[in-house]
C-alpha cells in the first residue's frame, strides 16, 4: 500500500476513533435520560438488571467482571437490588459461598415497564425510520467494539448455566 494511503487510512481511523469517543460521552447522558424515563428509581444497581434479564441465575462474581467493577461494588448493589424487590440471591448449589441472581415477579414486571418506556422514549427521539436501524447498527458497532477491545462478550457465561428454581 503506498505511503499516501497508509497516512490517510491512519488520519480517518485516528478521526473515527475521536468521534467515536465523543458520542459514546453523549450516550452517557443519553442513557441517563432513558433511565430516567424509564424506572421510577433510577440508581447504578439498575445496570445490573439487564444481565441478570439476560442470564438467569448469573452469579454476583460473574456480574462484577461483566461490569468491569469490584465484587464489593457490584455486591451492594445487588443487596440494593433485592432489597428493591428487584432480584432474588440464591446460594449457588455447587459452591455455597456464591449467589445465582434472579429477576422476581416484581423485576420482570419492571423491566417489562422500562422496556415500553425506553421504546417509546428512543421513538421519541429518533423517529420510526431510524429507531428500527437501530438495532442493525448496535449489533455493527458492538462487533466493531468487541474487536477492539479484545473482550468479546460470551453468548451465555458459564456461571449462568444452572437452571433457575
Amino acid at each position: 500500500m503506498p505511503q499516501a494511503n497508509v497516512d490517510a487510512n491512519v488520519e480517518d481511523i485516528s478521526q473515527a476513533l475521536s468521534d467515536l469517543r465523543q458520542a459514546m460521552w453523549r450516550l452517557g447522558g443519553l442513557m441517563r435520560d432513558v433511565h430516567q424515563a424509564a424506572l421510577t428509581e433510577p440508581s447504578a444497581a439498575h445496570l445490573l438488571i439487564p444481565l441478570v434479564t439476560q442470564w438467569p441465575g448469573i452469579r454476583v462474581g460473574d456480574l462484577a467482571r461483566h461490569r468491569g467493577v469490584s465484587l464489593s461494588t457490584v455486591s451492594r448493589q445487588v443487596e440494593q437490588l433485592v432489597r428493591d424487590g428487584w432480584v432474588r440471591a440464591e446460594v449457588d448449589p455447587a459452591d455455597q459461598r456464591a449467589h445465582r441472581l434472579f429477576l422476581t415477579e416484581h423485576g420482570e414486571t419492571g423491566v417489562r415497564v422500562a422496556k415500553d418506556r425506553m421504546a417509546e422514549c428512543v421513538l421519541t427521539r429518533l423517529g420510526a425510520d431510524r429507531a428500527a436501524r437501530l438495532p442493525a447498527a448496535v449489533a455493527a458497532l458492538t462487533d466493531v467494539l468487541e474487536l477492539l477491545s479484545g473482550n468479546e462478550m460470551p453468548a451465555t457465561p458459564a456461571a449462568a448455566d444452572a437452571p433457575s428454581r
